[in-house]
């Protein structure tokens, strides 16, 4: 959960309903549905996800 009165928490929060929103959509479409088509809402469901990230001041970690 995010706290109110943490920095960056309003930024984060309207990222990560982005991310859920985006995520949705691309449920909704089902595993049969033309991966063109699963595309665009998966590249901004992580554009999102990354926004809140940064919102939340949390650096990346680097793949091994």
């Amino acid at each position: 959960q995010l706290a109110p009165s943490d920095p960056g928490s309003q930024d984060a929060r309207l990222a990560l309903d982005e991310v859920v929103r985006q995520c949705r959509r691309v449920s909704e479409r089902g595993e049969h549905a033309d991966p063109g088509a699963l595309l665009n809402p998966a590249i901004k469901a992580r554009a999102a996800a990354r926004d809140s990230i940064k919102a939340l001041g949390l650096n990346r970690t680097t793949r091994s």
